[in-house]
């Protein structure tokens, strides 16, 4: 409960600056070069003649750059030129705030790998992010069990205040099946009730043995894993993959020749794709 209050406290204090902040959002340009901050703020001043401010946020490397873009008009020809300025002191504080969010959150997700069992169902079941009810379950799921939730939403809100938006690295959660498979789910935003909502990661569902779900029709396209010739529902199942492959209008031609594991390979001719599903013989 104790979280819960603070985030109550957080969620008054920070929404209520939302509503006051109307300057300028920091355009993002991770692990980018000098040049490559004054060609961003170049390029992100308006065609109109004067002085634009233009700040630059590099996330990763927690560096902050403001410019004032001169746009002048000569001749027809307009040019742009941006002229490094002081760093606006508001803008520095809330960068300041984001980038300590963003250090503590990607350190407790990232490099602790939290892992989420999620009691029922399968990876299958996510059909690439497009099931959104058994996607907002699941990020409903991630929020109710996480133990940093104040934390999690420090680092959303930093970064809307600083960004505008949710910042482009990304920062995900593993949540696993009763089968074994597993996906991965990203930070995504804030919801109206004050919770960080979690959005599937495109590519990451997999099975218990590491081998990628396709995520739609064209992925089927090349692709190749190894399956178990067990039950539905069961690690590593074939019969998942062969329903998943028809929830797709993928056809699948089966072959048996003995043995408890099934090789699949998946090719595309015509613009159609195909697969193939042949029983080891062992």
């Amino acid at each position: 409960m104790k979280y819960l209050i603070a985030l109550f406290v957080l969620l008054m204090i920070n929404f209520s600056d939302f509503n006051e902040v109307k300057a300028e959002y920091a355009l993002e340009c991770n692990n980018c070069t000098t040049t490559q901050y004054r060609a961003l703020a170049r390029a992100s001043a308006p065609n109109s003649p004067g002085y634009h401010p233009v700040h630059v946020a590099d996330v990763v490397n927690n560096t902050l750059t403001r410019f004032n873009v001169y746009v002048e008009f000569e001749q027809g020809f307009m040019t742009k030129f941006p002229i490094p300025m002081a760093v606006d002191p508001v803008m520095q504080s809330k960068f300041d705030a984001f980038h300590t969010a963003y250090k503590d959150t990607w350190e407790d997700f990232v490099n602790n790998e939290l892992y989420y069992n999620y009691p029922t169902g399968s990876a299958y079941d996510l059909m690439g992010g497009n099931n959104q009810t058994m996607v907002n379950n699941l990020s409903e799921f991630i929020w109710d069990n996480s133990n940093y939730a104040t934390q999690l939403w420090m680092y959303v809100s930093t970064s809307i205040q600083v960004l505008g938006k949710i910042a482009e690295i990304e920062i995900y959660v593993d949540a696993k099946f009763p089968d074994g498979s597993e996906v991965q789910m990203k930070i995504d935003g804030i919801n109206a009730f004050g919770e960080v909502t979690f959005d599937y990661r495109e590519g990451s569902a997999k099975t218990a043995n590491n081998t990628a779900i396709p995520d739609n029709a064209d992925s089927f396209a090349g692709h190749a894993g190894t399956y178990s010739n067990s039950p539905a529902g069961s690690n590593n199942s074939i019969h998942d993959f062969l329903s998943h492959a028809a929830s797709w209008g993928i056809p699948v031609t089966t072959y048996s020749s003995g043995g408890i594991v099934y090789t699949v390979t998946c090719s595309i001719s015509g613009g159609v794709v195909t697969c193939v599903a042949r029983l080891d013989s062992q």
